[in-house]
This record gives structure tokens, C-alpha cells and sequence, in this order.
């Protein structure tokens, strides 16, 4: 609790501190230092602590970083290199790399800030998307064991979706010469489109229905009513909407 506290920082103008993953110490993180106007191979991996004492640089990074501990006290620092994922011994006591980064069979897809598609858990397992290109697919249910249960609509370039508060509705920002809010009946699968304005995505539902979204450049806020199917926008939703 309390009060958040900013953290020393040495970053210029144009540069910016992210992706924090915390050490299992739980007083060091791993942060990428981020340049607008670098390219990629020059974003910077460095470690840091909480009291702001320590702030080393590591490498370099495509992505952010992760850190998954193993059951004998060591770990490895995941981290994208060169297009590939890589595995690396980091000491997160002496806060040093060890050895070379390996590669491993994955290529996840990577955003222009640096957000790579992947996540990993202490266990081993990990999750990511690979980087492709776009291609259509189609919403699909599927119960807890993996299996199908219903598909939903039709296929289609879907950048990303959200589930309405009651279950009755999809809202999904669809990639289609532009890009739209599509809303989707989850019971017949039957799809209606939201919005034409070609530059909408990132749908949020609202308690009461209405859909916040991203509109336009430079990035504005709207609010879209489905039962109207238009856009306030610039407007920002308030906790009752």
C-alpha cells in the first residue's frame, strides 16, 4: 500500500523505462530501456532495484524480458534475439549473465514498442504467437479440456475481441482494407458491423453496454452504441456507462 514512488531513471528525452519483470528477490526487476529513435538491435536490457541503487545494463533486447526460475535455485532470462526467442543463465543473486543466449524454435511476433507475443511460466510451459502474417480465422468456443464446442461468425482478420458483460455479444476490431468494430451474436454467431470509419479498434465493454474503442491519429477515445451503431468521439466513458 501507499503511495506510488517514481524510480530513479537516467533516461533523455525521446527515451523511455518498460516492461518491468521482477527477480524472485523481489527487489530487482529487469527493464528494457526503449528509444524511439534507435532500431532495434540498440534497446537496452538493464536490471534495477527498487531502493534506485542499482541499474546495470545487461545486453541488448528485441523484446521484453521474462524470468523463469528453476527448482534448483537457478534461472533463465527469456528474451527475443535477432527475430528468435532465446533462452539465457542469468544469477539473479550477482545479477549477471552466464554463458550465451541460445535460440530456441520460436519466432514470436513483436510489436513496434518492443511487446513480443509470448509469456512463460515457472513450470516450463510457455505460450506464444507466432509471427506470421495476417491471415483469417475464425472465433471459437472451446471448453476447458481444449475441445470445440461452437464457432462464432465468419472468418476473418480479427486484431482483437472482448466478450460482453451479459455473454450475448462479441465486440471484435476487424482488419479489412481498415480497421472496425464488428459485433458478434454469441448464440447464433450471426455478425454486424459496428463501425466505418476504417481507424477504430481495441473494443472495451462498459457496464451498461457501451463499447469504449480507439479511434483515429493522433489516438482519441469514442464510445460506441450498439444499439445506434455510431461513435461519440473524443468522448471518455464515465464509471456508469
Amino acid at each position: 500500500g501507499g503511495p506510488a514512488v517514481a524510480l530513479p531513471t537516467d533516461a533523455q528525452e525521446g527515451e523511455s523505462d518498460r516492461f518491468p519483470f521482477f527477480l524472485p528477490d523481489g527487489r530487482h526487476f529487469l527493464f528494457v530501456k526503449l528509444a524511439t529513435a534507435r532500431a532495434d538491435a540498440e534497446r537496452q536490457l538493464l536490471v534495477g532495484s527498487l531502493d534506485g541503487s542499482v541499474r546495470k545494463l545487461l545486453g541488448n533486447t528485441q523484446s521484453q524480458p521474462a524470468f523463469v526460475s528453476m527448482a534448483d535455485g537457478s534461472g533463465s532470462l527469456l528474451r527475443v534475439l535477432n527475430g528468435s526467442l532465446t533462452a539465457q543463465q542469468l544469477d539473479a543473486k550477482a545479477l549477471t549473465l552466464v554463458g550465451e543466449p541460445a535460440d530456441l524454435p520460436f519466432r514470436p511476433l513483436i510489436a513496434n514498442n518492443a511487446s513480443a507475443a509470448y509469456t512463460a511460466s515457472d513450470n516450463g510451459l510457455l505460450v506464444w504467437q507466432g509471427n506470421t502474417a495476417a491471415r483469417e480465422a475464425t472465433l471459437t468456443w472451446h471448453d476447458r479440456q481444449g475441445n470445440v464446442v461452437s464457432k462464432l461468425g465468419e472468418p476473418h482478420n480479427y486484431l482483437s475481441f472482448r466478450i460482453s458483460r451479459d455473454g450475448t455479444q462479441v465486440a471484435a476490431a476487424v482488419i479489412d482494407q481498415g480497421r472496425d468494430i464488428w459485433l458478434v451474436s454469441t448464440d447464433r454467431g450471426v455478425m454486424t458491423r459496428g463501425t466505418a470509419s476504417k481507424q477504430v479498434e481495441d473494443p472495451i465493454w462498459g457496464p451498461k453496454g457501451m463499447i469504449a474503442v480507439s479511434t483515429g491519429a493522433p489516438l482519441r477515445l469514442g464510445l460506441l452504441d450498439p444499439s445506434k451503431m455510431q461513435i461519440k468521439a473524443g468522448a471518455a466513458p464515465s464509471g456508469n456507462q
